[in-house]
């Protein structure tokens, strides 16, 4: 009698415990990113760091000119990675030979511009680190 009423007792917690986190996450989207209120409802706008004309205004042309950078160049690395010969191993200790350091770097042009290896796999990350701004 005991453990049923354990397993019980403990069902019905997880249940509250689900509910309620489950609130806490609607309320936390209604309110916007890091709780900041969304302007214009009588509450504070939100913050924004950036000296007055330093972001363009029309924000949303240069995201997405900046996306379809990162596109581009991303299955230009791909077409690289296709079309270069596989590597030579050689030596002691193994080394690669021919065009291995072209493939290593091939790699890595392709892991910067890889929209599918960020967390929701929709940003890549030279979208914040390009090369023409020294990868900072």
């Amino acid at each position: 009698m005991h453990r049923s009423v354990f397993i019980t007792v403990s069902g019905a917690l997880a249940i509250i415990l689900g509910v309620l986190i489950f609130s806490e996450a609607v309320s936390a989207q209604r309110e916007g990113p890091q709780g900041a209120r969304q302007p214009g409802n009588g509450t504070q706008p939100i913050y924004n760091p950036y000296p007055l004309g330093l972001l363009p205004s029309d924000l949303a042309s240069e995201l997405a000119r900046v996306e379809r950078e990162v596109d581009h160049i991303f299955q230009e690395a791909l077409k690289q990675w296709k079309a270069i010969p596989p590597p030579t191993v050689a030596g002691n200790p193994p080394t690669l030979q021919g065009s291995g350091m072209r493939l290593v770097q091939i790699l890595g042009k392709l892991e910067l511009f890889d929209k599918t290896i960020s967390v929701n796999k929709n940003t890549a990350c030279s979208s914040c680190h390009m090369p023409y701004a020294g990868f900072s």
